[in-house]
């Protein structure tokens, strides 16, 4: 994590607010990507929920069609959600200012789902950075940084 706040450095992002998702390691992420800002927590950009099966094996658990019946969100209302806060995020980022966010992998799937993308990654690690542009009405993925051990 402190080599995506150092890589965000090196490209000149250093906003004074961070936004991520509540959960305890998503806060701990955004403070040690960037330790000055101020972290804004926002539950709408928490981890996607499998309900019964938070937290246990994924091997333990059925497949995506079955799982809210096991108390899991619905795939389509955990993407709605995420687009509003992404909504959000952009609608409080001054027009010519950088939003940094810190969400988890499930839920960046799920963003990657409506930005627009050239190509759609096969696999990004924890850590990296996915760089968008958002240009009033496109939000549209630019690049993937830190992410030597995914497939690009």
């Amino acid at each position: 994590m402190a080599r995506s706040g150092l890589e965000l450095k090196h490209m000149g992002v250093q906003p004074d607010v961070i936004w991520c998702s509540d959960l305890g390691r998503a806060v701990e992420s955004a403070g040690i990507v960037l330790p000055y800002a101020q972290r804004m927590a926002l539950p709408a950009l928490r981890e996607y929920s499998f309900g019964e099966f938070d937290g246990k094996p994924g091997a333990d658990a059925p497949g995506w069609d079955e799982l809210p019946a096991y108390g899991a969100e619905d795939l389509a209302e955990a993407r709605d959600r995420l687009a509003k806060a992404i909504g959000y995020v952009l609608s409080k980022t001054p027009d010519g200012e950088t939003a940094v966010g810190i969400t988890h992998g499930i839920a960046a799937s799920l963003i990657l789902t409506f930005a627009e993308c050239d190509q759609q990654p096969e696999w990004f690690q924890n850590g990296c950075l996915l760089i968008f542009d958002w240009d009033g009405e496109i939000l549209r993925l630019q690049e993937i940084r830190n992410n030597e051990h995914g497939k690009e």
